[in-house]
């Protein structure tokens, strides 16, 4: 849906809806954010103090680059999945993590659910 929102409407109305706390592709813990190709957070409605920030050589707490990982599947599938442990907001822990993305245009359209 949010990739499709952002063909109709274009990459500025589709990122300012994505940055907007409790917009229509926020459903209870799971919500839409978005990467620009080089790894540099441009959508976040759940923690605004990210968006602007590249974290595509911070790792998880294994050590994997998954930011990069969803980078790179992104150019060259154009959507997958990417597995990673992350902190969940709701419980304060580490957790398993899965995040589908999308490519649209040149961003990166993903959503996450802790496992």
């Amino acid at each position: 849906k949010a990739a499709a929102y952002y063909q109709a409407n274009g990459k500025d109305k589709a990122l300012k809806e994505f940055n907007t706390p409790n917009n229509q592709f926020v459903k209870g813990g799971l919500y839409v954010f978005a990467y620009d190709m080089s790894g540099t957070i441009i959508a976040h409605p759940v923690n605004k103090k990210l968006v602007g920030i590249n974290f595509s050589k911070t790792p998880d707490v294994d050590g994997k680059l998954f930011r990069k990982d969803i980078i790179e599947l992104a150019q060259k599938s154009g959507n997958g999945w990417v597995d990673y442990k992350y902190k969940n907001p709701a419980s304060g822990k580490i957790e398993q993590k899965t995040t589908y993305l999308q490519k649209a245009g040149d961003i990166v359209i993903c959503c996450g659910a802790y496992k």
